[in-house]
């Protein structure tokens, strides 16, 4: 939503039309709502807390990534954060292996396509 919101504020309320920003902003709108679509949508219960460990995996790992990159101590290293996750796996009778890899946003934007193509009304209805 804020992605959105910004968009419409540059574009509504200013009239300035920036070169890149609507793009990057749109980008970062469709992605949030496709990765909601992609947590929220599976068929099982099962695969919904995959999907969602999948999530928590790809963003430990990107938040490892940020704070290295950035030159600051981890307060929790990677590895205990991961290891927090498997048992959430575990507990759900959960492979680790397959959730392991986490999400890629491209994965959620096919999906989220998927369950849009299956609604007659091009959206999703209750």
């Amino acid at each position: 939503m804020d992605h959105l919101q910004a968009m419409c504020v540059q574009v509504l309320r200013t009239g300035v039309l920036h070169l890149y920003a609507p793009a990057s902003l749109a980008r970062g709108a469709l992605e949030c709502a496709s990765t909601t679509m992609w947590l929220t949508g599976a068929d099982t219960s099962d695969e919904r807390i995959t999907r969602a460990l999948k999530w928590n995996v790809a963003d430990v790992r990107d938040g490892d990534r940020a704070f290295t990159d950035a030159g600051l101590t981890i307060p929790t290293p990677l590895p205990a954060r991961l290891d927090k996750i498997e048992v959430v796996a575990t507990r759900c009778g959960l492979p680790f292996k397959s959730i392991s890899g986490g999400y890629r946003s491209s994965d959620a934007v096919k999906e989220a396509q998927k369950l849009l193509d299956r609604s007659p009304y091009g959206v999703l209805m209750p």
